[in-house]
Parts: C-alpha cells; sequence; structure tokens
C-alpha cells in the first residue's frame, strides 16, 4: 500500500506479536480476542500539533517521542527503529509513526514487533502500531542526538579557540589547533 503521508510503504503491528510482515502490506491483527480499535488512518497535517497528541492519549505523560523512546528499554534494530521515527499520533490503541525515509532498511516484523510490545507496556494497553515511511513531521530522536552532539562539538572548538591561554600559545609559538582532535567533555 502506497502511504498517502510520505510517499512511501505502511505497515501495522499489533502486540503481543506479529505476523510476518511484508513491507508493502499491513501486518495482521495478532490479538483475535480484542482487537484494537482502528479509527483509520491519522489526519494528514503538515506539522503534528503536541497538544493533540496528549489529549488523544492521557496515558502519555508527555507528546515528547523522544522521551518516550528512552522510556520503552529498547535495544538493538528496535531502538534503532524508534529513533528513527517521529511521532505522528495517538488515537485510542492505534499509535502512528513517520520512519525517516532513509532509514527504511531497520523495518522488519521482530523489531516492529517489540516496537509495540514496548509501546504497549509504556501506555498500559495493547497497540497497533502504524508506520509509515517519508520525511518525518518533526525532529527524530536520532536527529536531536545528532544535533546535541555536533552543538557540543562545535562549543568544544570555540571554547578551545577563545581561550587566552591557547590563543598566547598560539602567538608565541605560531601554534596551530587541530580541531578534528577536540572532544566535548563526557557528560559524567
Amino acid at each position: 500500500a502506497t502511504d498517502q503521508h510520505g510517499g512511501g510503504t505502511a505497515g501495522e503491528a499489533t502486540v503481543p506479536r506479529a505476523a510476518p510482515v511484508d513491507k508493502a502490506t499491513p501486518l495482521a491483527d495478532t490479538k483475535p480476542s480484542a482487537p484494537p480499535q482502528d479509527a483509520g488512518p491519522a489526519p494528514v497535517a503538515a506539522r503534528r500539533e503536541p497538544s493533540r497528541v496528549a489529549e488523544a492519549a492521557p496515558n502519555v505523560e508527555s507528546a515528547d517521542w523522544a522521551a518516550i523512546v528512552d522510556r520503552l528499554e529498547l535495544t538493538g534494530i528496535a531502538s534503532m527503529l524508534a529513533t528513527h521515527c517521529s511521532l505522528v499520533g495517538i488515537e485510542g490503541a492505534r499509535v502512528d509513526l513517520r520512519l525517516d525515509e532513509g532509514h527504511v532498511h531497520l523495518r522488519n516484523a521482530g523489531a516492529e514487533a517489540r516496537l509495540a510490545e514496548a509501546l504497549g507496556r509504556h501506555l498500559g494497553r495493547p497497540v497497533k502500531l502504524s508506520i509509515h515511511s517519508g520525511r518525518p513531521l518533526d525532529e527524530t530522536p536520532a536527529a536531536r542526538r545528532e544535533r546535541i552532539a555536533a552543538d557540543r562539538q562545535q562549543a568544544a572548538v570555540e571554547a578551545i579557540t577563545s581561550d587566552p591561554t591557547v590563543r598566547r600559545l598560539q602567538e608565541t609559538f605560531s601554534a596551530r589547533i587541530l580541531k578534528e582532535t577536540i572532544a566535548p567533555p563526557d557528560d559524567d
């Protein structure tokens, strides 16, 4: 199926387990005793409104997807899948995510099932996970982590290059700063 949100493919997974997935077709609903409520596709919007997500899912402490992903305690491919997604919305049992189109190789039934299970534990109810590939609506946790690392690196370089002692060494000994050797301090 073609994703109307981002031009890629769509797939869904249901807790507690997922059926094998063909990336072009949705995963089967595998919880026969209580099928999740499906309100249909999430509304198309240029940007996700955080209040809409929080109101639609009152059990979510924050609409901050990065904070949610950190609490899921995922590892491996499932963690990478989650960090390269942005949250489109949560409505009832349905969780809609947008996977950065550069990371569609992370999609597989096992990773999606583990992500759905973790989200279900976090929300306190089974969820139906829908992942669409395309351009993320918001900054993904992975992009956020890269931006923060780049900002920290830039701050470290600026701290060294503006240090009075370093400047005196440069003037006195014609010293050069090798910026690629500068690393920000650890966050310990």
